[in-house]
């Protein structure tokens, strides 16, 4: 069973520096204290992200050839030995430099979860996380934020990692921005029940609870605030 997702939910003490990241500590994305490096969700795509991954992806839907691409993608992504994905998502995070060698990797990542099902009917997902309290400060700063990092969730309670957080996300049957890991996809189908979810997902914080001891944060996917460079854009009039 695995727990390789960085960004905030980052467990507190890895060794980042074996995962060769490089890690811009002036960055605003960032904040490290007393050894342990805080990660901040964000209201604009970051300028790494923007210059080494936006753009086309390495296949279009249409080709012959694209569902077995989708499939080695998302293989690449779920076996966990090669650290590839904590590599991308911690990458992604910190809106490293790093993305520059990802960056093919992720636009495929991204597409592949695009135009893949998911088998879930909608309602809501969970993910266990670790949350700092400066990081919980950021969401509830921001209130309508994205997570820069690909995000794992499962569609039970039960299998969601049991961590000193809970995200409870509300997402609708018919988003583009998450895809149901079917055992063709990744080795941990069964034993996960997961939904990946696209780098870049923007999230409303709709309540922060505490319930014994444990925060349980209430999110809801917003579909059109995923398409935006800026969750401040305001909506551009067609008249």
């Amino acid at each position: 069973h695995r727990d390789t997702s960085p960004t905030m939910y980052f467990a507190r003490g890895f060794a980042v520096d074996k995962l060769d990241v490089k890690i811009d500590e002036t960055s605003a994305m960032t904040h490290t204290d007393g050894g342990t490096t805080h990660f901040f969700v964000q209201a604009t795509k970051q300028p790494n992200y923007t210059k080494f991954c936006s753009g086309l992806p390495g296949f279009r839907p249409a080709q012959e050839s694209s569902h077995s691409k989708i499939v080695s993608t998302f293989q690449q992504y779920t076996r966990h030995e090669t650290q590839l994905c904590t590599k991308v998502n911690l990458s992604l995070a910190a809106d490293s430099t790093s993305l520059k060698q990802h960056g093919d990797f992720i636009r495929d990542l991204r597409q592949s979860i695009l135009v893949s099902p998911m088998l879930h009917t909608g309602g809501t997902v969970f993910r266990g996380v670790d949350l700092s309290k400066q990081e919980i400060s950021a969401i509830e700063g921001l209130g309508h934020f994205f997570f820069p990092s690909f995000t794992s969730t499962s569609v039970s309670r039960d299998k969601c990692y049991n961590k000193d957080a809970l995200l409870v996300i509300k997402i609708g049957h018919n988003t583009r921005f998450g895809a149901t890991m079917t055992p063709e996809f990744s080795p941990y189908a069964q034993d996960e029940e997961e939904v990946l979810l696209s780098c870049y997902t923007a999230m409303w914080l709709e309540k922060n609870e505490k319930v014994a001891g444990k925060h349980i944060l209430t999110l809801a996917l917003d579909d059109y605030g995923c398409s935006l460079q800026s969750l401040s854009e305001e909506p551009k009039s067609i008249f």
